[in-house]
């Protein structure tokens, strides 16, 4: 049996039967800061649930699918999202740095203020998605479908890897050289 306590609170929020929480079906749930750290949720289905403030450093969310989800001000540093399929799905002011979300389809999500540095995207699909003032620094792209994408004050650096052909410029991405120094536009 598995708890899954409040991150601050410490009470139990959802009681799991068996060793890990794998293909799970959880719908509109309320699990507000909850710790899920280092926890393998690979194959889950999320719709409607509120992970706002979520410890979920490290955790296992590979081909698991989030529909209507806030994640926002989530931890999810280091996350392997491989195959992760998410659609009108909220991870603003989240922590995705050096997360794993190869060959991701995502839809509608929105990454607004999101740290994404070093975050692997290669082979992503990203249909609609908002990056605004996402932080993008050696983030990896290459191969990714980047389609009606705002980049609007993203920050990017000489290490970001973009698609063939891309031009993050042009959708409002700054290049930033020199993390002391003012943006070029």
């Amino acid at each position: 049996m598995i708890s899954i306590r409040h991150k601050r609170e410490k009470h139990i929020v959802l009681q799991v039967r068996g060793d890990d929480l794998e293909n799970l079906r959880l719908t509109d749930l309320n699990l507000h800061g909850v710790d899920l750290a280092d926890r393998v949720l690979t194959g889950s289905t999320l719709r409607d649930v509120d992970l706002t403030g979520a410890d979920l450093v490290r955790a296992g969310l590979s081909r698991t699918r989030l529909s209507s989800c806030a994640v926002t001000r989530c931890d999810l540093f280091g996350s392997d999202m491989r195959g992760l399929v998410a659609d009108d799905t909220d991870f603003s002011g989240s922590d995705l740095g050096q997360a794993d979300l190869s060959q991701a389809r995502l839809t509608a999500v929105c990454f607004y203020g999101a740290n994404l540095r070093e975050a692997n995207l290669r082979g992503a699909t990203l249909l609609g998605v908002d990056l605004t003032e996402a932080l993008l620094y050696g983030a990896d792209l290459a191969g990714a479908v980047l389609d009606e994408v705002d980049l609007t004050d993203a920050a990017y650096d000489e290490h970001t890897r973009w698609p063939a052909g891309f031009e993050p410029r042009e959708r409002g991405a700054a290049r930033i050289t020199n993390l002391d120094s003012e943006p070029v536009l």
